[in-house]
């Protein structure tokens, strides 16, 4: 489902390894940490973005989930651009489904890279998620 502002902040709750009911910047930010950290030492993943709508040339990414097993505790949602305050760094997101400007937030650009270098990547509509994803400047190698 895409991110919208009415529905958010129940997308990026959802998720099992980092983000919780009173998500704050402080675990968004836990959650790049052990996310950056293990995908230096485990090369297949499993990749899925959260967005802001369904067109890659107009919406966003909002959030990376990385999972690393099949149980639920071990994927990490990583959220960016949510409305409120609760991204990396403590950081707003953009107001409008089509608001953000372009410029990677800090610490997403290591994110990008370090899922470049994953060895396998699965997904549900990778292709969708691929899409988004080239809009950060990600490059997946087939």
């Amino acid at each position: 489902m895409p991110v919208t502002a009415k529905n958010s902040t129940a997308a990026s709750q959802k998720r099992a390894g980092s983000i919780t009911r009173n998500a704050s910047g402080a675990q968004a930010d836990e959650a790049l940490r052990v996310v950056l950290n293990r995908l230096k030492e485990q090369k297949p993943i499993a990749y899925d973005t959260e967005t802001s709508g369904l067109d890659w040339r107009k919406n966003h990414i909002v959030g990376y989930v990385v999972t690393f097993s099949a149980d639920p505790r071990d994927s990490y949602y990583v959220p960016f651009r949510h409305l409120g305050n609760f991204n990396v760094g403590g950081r707003n997101g953009p107001t409008t489904a089509t608001g953000w400007d372009g410029t990677l937030a800090p610490g997403e650009a290591e994110l990008v890279a370090a899922i470049e270098g994953a060895e396998r990547i699965a997904g549900h509509n990778l292709a969708f998620d691929l899409k988004f994803s080239s809009r950060t400047g990600m490059k997946i190698k087939a």
